[in-house]
């Protein structure tokens, strides 16, 4: 009866850190952000003569 206890403890415990590791994983991630663009940047863009589309001019 001990030993069952002890193992479902064991399982509970390995269970909760995956899952706090995973949460806090998850977490950083939110946290990354994407840095934006200067507003003062203005990007040049190309005509396809043949198609007519603009592209950016790299």
């Amino acid at each position: 009866m001990i030993f069952a206890k002890v193992v479902t403890v064991i399982i509970a415990g390995v269970l909760t850190v995956l899952t706090a590791r995973r949460l806090l994983n998850e977490m950083n991630a939110a946290k990354a952000r994407v840095k934006p663009r200067q507003p003062n940047t203005v990007t040049k863009l190309r005509q396809d003569p043949s198609t007519g589309i603009y592209y950016p001019d790299n």
